[in-house]
């Protein structure tokens, strides 16, 4: 048996269509999404090659390369944000970048002085004093590449690999943006997130199955959401269900409320004493009578009013939601 609402027109529930400038936004959206999706991706792929091709390079240097004596000119701190502390990485922000840079001047086989400069550990750094020799590798063809022997960064395949992480997930991420989908979420995420929301869902889905109509309205202070089957008045509705006022041209008045709200709780009403699990739906009963619920507007009922008393009229007759004494929901029960 259904709640009849005499408000709306019978049938299925009709949307306002997407107005052209909606739809020019929605497509303005999807073009900034696919162009920021081709830049992640872009940017991923720079990463990887510029990473393992410095690799690459500085080992290079290391087999093939020439080593020199070269002397120490000078030695600066610089910051990525000016004023940045030194003393206690604690007080630093992830953001902030320190560099230890060394410079440094070496002589090739034809004479000429080179100059160099290359950001080192701190251990090293506090080590050396201007006008001390270290010995500095360099390629053959290009003097002005050159490093410290032992503060190669890139000579290690750590830091490639680590850039690399860094690159995949831009490009991940990139793919994505640029097909207009999301990346999909771990199940432990899910799991994480409010069972409010899932009800919500549920009894959505539950709705849309069934092509009710879902209908808007408001009694007294409370807004009013119905689909046929349920009713509830609230103080606020759950966003998925309030995102829908809009879309759907059904109102209720408030007379067709006032029909289908049972006179009180008390009299006729009587009060669930039993409620189990029953083929997937809820099997509730009074002291005199038992009827079935549907299972998702019964536990969407329960999230939304944990602390309710469940009152029945009868068999085939409304179940009643009221919480602090407030009727807030009136649901059918399925047909025997």
């Amino acid at each position: 048996m259904r709640i009849t609402l005499r408000s709306g027109k019978p049938g299925s529930a009709m949307r306002k269509p997407l107005s052209s400038a909606v739809r020019r936004n929605r497509d303005i959206m999807k073009m900034k999404s696919k162009l920021g999706g081709a830049a992640l991706i872009l940017l991923g792929l720079l990463f990887i090659v510029f990473a393992w091709g410095g690799h690459f390079q500085s080992e290079r240097i290391m087999d093939k390369g020439d080593r020199v004596v070269a002397t120490v000119t000078d030695k600066k701190i610089e910051r990525s944000r000016p004023g940045a502390p030194l003393s206690d990485a604690s007080e630093r922000s992830a953001s902030v970048t320190i560099n230890y840079n060394l410079y440094y001047t070496f002589k090739i086989n034809d004479g000429n002085a080179i100059e160099g400069r290359y950001p080192i550990r701190k251990e090293t750094y506090d080590r050396l004093k201007i006008g001390d020799s270290i010995e500095v590798a360099y390629e053959r063809n290009n003097p002005n590449h050159s490093f410290p022997v032992g503060e190669g960064s890139l000579v290690s395949p750590a830091m490639p690999a680590a850039l690399s992480v860094l690159g995949l997930v831009a490009i991940i991420v990139g793919g994505y943006l640029f097909r207009g989908s999301r990346p999909p979420r771990r199940e432990t995420m899910q799991a994480a997130g409010p069972r409010e929301d899932i009800r919500v869902l549920r009894l959505l889905e539950k709705i849309k199955s069934h092509s009710a109509a879902i209908a808007f309205g408001s009694y007294q202070s409370q807004v009013v959401f119905s689909d046929g089957r349920l009713m509830e008045m609230a103080d606020s509705l759950p966003a998925a269900i309030e995102v829908l006022r809009d879309l759907f041209a059904n109102r209720l008045s408030e007379d067709s409320i006032k029909r289908v709200l049972p006179a009180d709780h008390g009299g006729k009403a009587e009060k669930v004493e039993v409620e189990r699990k029953v083929s997937g739906n809820y099997q509730i009963s009074t002291r005199t009578h038992t009827c079935i619920v549907d299972e998702v507007y019964y536990d969407y009922l329960k999230m939304r009013y944990p602390r309710a008393e469940v009152f029945s009229y009868g068999p085939a007759k409304p179940i009643a939601f009221y919480q602090d004494g407030i009727l807030r929901a009136v649901v059918m029960p399925m047909r025997g």
